[in-house]
This record gives C-alpha cells, sequence and structure tokens, in this order.
C-alpha cells in the first residue's frame, strides 16, 4: 500500500462503521458476503489542482485561439471568459458567418479542455452604445441555436446586451434605466423581456447572472433568498447569478452594493446555488482596505466566488502576492473537495449490494453550481475491465467549510465477473459529450489518489467479487 497517498488502512466490523449513520433501504436480495470493511484515510496535498468550472479564469474576446486556450489550461486555467462583441450589429441581423465563427470558439474551447463564461456586448466602451430592443431579442433568437449545442462547455451566461461594456449601464436605448437617476429601479420593461429570452435560449440546466444584486431583486420581485428546496428546479430565481467586475474596489465596489454588508449577508445565502464571478478593477487608495488579504479572503469565503479574472487588474494580484494570500486564493476559489477517508468491505457477491463510505470535506470557498454525476467505479485488476455504478449525492450541495459522510448502498450486477477489483470514484461532467474526458473530470484535493488518464480518483481499496 502506497503510504504517500493511503495514511492507513484498517479492518472494522461493519455495525461499528455504519451503526452511526442512516442508510437507504436496502434492495430485496441476499446478505453481503462479507461483514468486514477496509478503511483507508487520505493525505491531502496544497496543490493548486485544475479543476473544472472553478480558479482563477483568463480573459478572451472572440475569436478564441485554440492555441491560447491550450496554453491557457497548461498554465492552471480551466476557465476562460469569451466576450462576443455584436458592435458591428447594432442595425442588423447577426449575420451567418460570425455565427459559424462563434461555433469555431466553441469548439476550440471543448478541444483545449476550458469552460467559459460567455457574454455578448455592443460596446466594449463606457458609451453604452447598444441596439433596439427588437433588434436585441431577434440576436439572442439567432444565438439559442449555439446556445443550446454548446450548453456542455458554457459555465454560465452573463446577462450581457445591455450598455457599456454589457454590464447594465449607459444604455443608448433605454434597455435599462440609468443606475444613477434611478438606483434601485434600473429594470425596465425592456431589461426583463431581454433575461426572459436569455433563460428561453438556454437550456434549463444552465444559468445566467447580472451585474448586481439588487437587479436580481428587482427582476424576481422580492429580496426574498433563494431556498434550498427551490435551488436548481429551473425557475428563474434559481437559474440567476452574479458577474461583480468591481469587485474590492471601493465601499459599493463602484455602485455594486447599494449597502455593502446587507448585500453580502444577502449574497451569503444565495451564491450557495448560483455563479458568482467577476472581475477586480482597482488598487487605489479607495480599494486598500477592501483588497487587503483578511478582508479579500473573507469576502470571496462569505460569497463564495467560483472564478476570478486574473488577466485584468493585475496590481490587486501583485499585492495578494506580496502579502501571502494568492496561494490560498489560487486553492480556494470555487470547490475544493478533500478525501478524508473511504470504506468498502473486503468482498461481496455478484449481484448483492456493495457498501461504500466516503468522508469528504470541501475547504473551497463554493460549490459546483452545474449538475454533476457521482459513480463509484470498479475496474478488474487482471482485465482492466470497469463496472461504473452511480451514487446518490449531489456535489452541489457539499457545502463550503463543512466534512460531509456519504454512505452508501449500490447494487453489483449480477453478471460481473469473479475476482479482485478496485475501487475508484469518478466524478464526470454531466453532459455525453465531455463526460469520458477526464479534463472535464473532478480531481480530489489529495496526494496520489488522482490517475490523469482515465479522470478517476483511486480509493486504493480492494473487493473481491465472488460468485
Amino acid at each position: 500500500m502506497n503510504t504517500k497517498r493511503f495514511l492507513s488502512v484498517t479492518t472494522t466490523a461493519m455495525v461499528t462503521a455504519f451503526g452511526a449513520y442512516t442508510l437507504p433501504a436496502a434492495a430485496d436480495g441476499p446478505p453481503e458476503h462479507s461483514q468486514g470493511l477496509v478503511s483507508v484515510s487520505f493525505e491531502p496535498t496544497d496543490e493548486d489542482i485544475i479543476n473544472p468550472e472553478r480558479g482563477f479564469s483568463r480573459f478572451g474576446t472572440h475569436p478564441l485561439n485554440l492555441n491560447t486556450l491550450i496554453s491557457g489550461r497548461n498554465q492552471g486555467h480551466s476557465v476562460f471568459g469569451m466576450m462576443v462583441n455584436l458592435n458591428n450589429f447594432r442595425d442588423a441581423p447577426i449575420s451567418q458567418s460570425f455565427l459559424n465563427a462563434v461555433q469555431t470558439s466553441f469548439n476550440n474551447a471543448r478541444t483545449a479542455g476550458v469552460k467559459l463564461k460567455v457574454r455578448f456586448r455592443y460596446d466594449s466602451t463606457a458609451a453604452g452604445q447598444d441596439a433596439p430592443l427588437e433588434l436585441v431579442l431577434q440576436h439572442i433568437e439567432q444565438i439559442t441555436p449555439l446556445l443550446q449545442n454548446n450548453a456542455d462547455v458554457i459555465m454560465h451566461l452573463e446577462s450581457g446586451f445591455i450598455g457599456a461594456w454589457g454590464e447594465w449601464h449607459s444604455s443608448s436605448n433605454n434597455l435599462v434605466n440609468h443606475w444613477e437617476d434611478n438606483f434601485g429601479n434600473e429594470v425596465n420593461d425592456a431589461t426583463r423581456a431581454i433575461v426572459d429570452a436569455l433563460l428561453d435560449a438556454l437550456p434549463a440546466d444552465r444559468m445566467i447572472s447580472v451585474r448586481t444584486p439588487r437587479y436580481k431583486h428587482q427582476l424576481i420581485g422580492d429580496t426574498d433568498n433563494l431556498t434550498d428546496k427551490e435551488a436548481f428546479t429551473g425557475t428563474p430565481r434559481a437559474r440567476i447569478g452574479f458577474y461583480n467586475d468591481c469587485f474590492l474596489s471601493n465601499e459599493t465596489d463602484w455602485g455594486t452594493y447599494a449597502d455593502r454588508q446587507t448585500d453580502l449577508d444577502w449574497l451569503n445565502v444565495e451564491s450557495l446555488y448560483v455563479p458568482m464571478a467577476g472581475e477586480t478593477c482597482s488598487a487605489d487608495q479607495d480599494a486598500a482596505p477592501y483588497i487587503a488579504c483578511v478582508n479579500a479572503i473573507h469576502e470571496m469565503d462569505y460569497s463564495h466566488w467560483n472564478a476570478l479574472n486574473i488577466s485584468w487588474n493585475p496590481a490587486v494580484y501583485a499585492h495578494w502576492e506580496e502579502n501571502g494570500c494568492m496561494d490560498d486564493a489560487r486553492r480556494r476559489l470555487g470547490y475544493r473537495f478533500v478525501l478524508e477517508s473511504a470504506k468498502a468491505p473486503r468482498a461481496v457477491s455478484a449481484g448483492d449490494m456493495l457498501r461504500l463510505h466516503l468522508e469528504i470535506t470541501n475547504t473551497g470557498f463554493a460549490t459546483p453550481f452545474n449538475e454533476r454525476p457521482v459513480e463509484a467505479v470498479l475496474r478488474d485488476v487482471d482485465t482492466g475491465q470497469t463496472h461504473v455504478l452511480p451514487l446518490d449525492a449531489d456535489p452541489r450541495r457539499w457545502w463550503s467549510g463543512e466534512t460531509r459522510n456519504h454512505p452508501f448502498r449500490v447494487q453489483l450486477p449480477a453478471d460481473v465477473t469473479p475476482g479482485a477489483y478496485d475501487v475508484l470514484v469518478n466524478l464526470p461532467d454531466a453532459a455525453d459529450t465531455l463526460r469520458n474526458d477526464p479534463r472535464y473530470s473532478i480531481r480530489f484535493a489529495n496526494e496520489g489518489t488522482w490517475e490523469a488518464a482515465t479522470g478517476f480518483n483511486d480509493l486504493g481499496l480492494r473487493v473481491i467479487v465472488t460468485d
């Protein structure tokens, strides 16, 4: 046994290992072949792990160059922001050649093994020159097939389209009321129509994000928090997250917050379930108390940040490097799942119930917000043949700062060939197009458990399957 990755291996009685937990009701069938469990403990790693849909992101403007995406992933970035500039279509439909080029950018992301935060915008300046509502809705209809066909590599869609930089201010076509004159009442009928169209354009399991908490309050019509019961159900409330593009810049993050602490307290609950991403925009005197390491780490943790654009405003990240918190931010942005221990029986009969116990701690700031399966994999030691066993678990609810004890009971197929099987865990992408690509599987933050070639996490457990 490799003691570098597996700290300890012990055998316990099943009643001791599982007696403290409530297990799902067992299916009808014979009892397990063995009453003994083998327990393995694991060593965490401090490595900055490349995992999907989390971490410091890179910025890119469409068209995205394949070599740039590959280079970015090789440097540790699994997320790219893709800005699609529609400034040439403020008074005309989007051309087919342009739509084809956007598809190429999506193809390049898939080839490079990255996910995209996507924003369509009409103006990359402060002028806010956008398009009339009727044309915006036509453009959204045109890009709907792109969003539907490439949802596998879309982390989430920033609402965009409106005003300066697609950040919902200074709209030349009154697609949103100007925030300085209508603070707290910026959203109008045009804004709502665009958001409704975007939610309809995306598959129901993909989310959008808006620029400030109060924009969501206005869109939904109240300031209530998303509840655990409604989370991930596909309602508009459950599908709207946030992009803060002036994070830590001053007391209000340049108008992002009406009252910083009130909004942060609200985000502390809301961001458990929806995207929280963006970028910093200042390192001046006003920003100094907010970019300070103690506050920055606290706010990323408190509002569950998934991704932060490292391509913009490098002075903030230089400050973090100098003051010792950059490594913490790198490791903890998004989720970070540490496998503490695993237990499985020494032997089980084909067709019987396999007990598997996993203890997992999330030391990251956040959780995944896109659906992701969890699977046990039994791999024949001699032939390499695998049997995939879906587990009843949802990583979207493996909360930051918590340790979860997962006792599973899963039935082996009756036709499993008797023999010795290694036990592994796989957290693949939910999309059929990506589920067999190990770059899109989640790696546990442990020493020596990761199989880069398969995307599996090796538990260091071996089960004998008998007749």
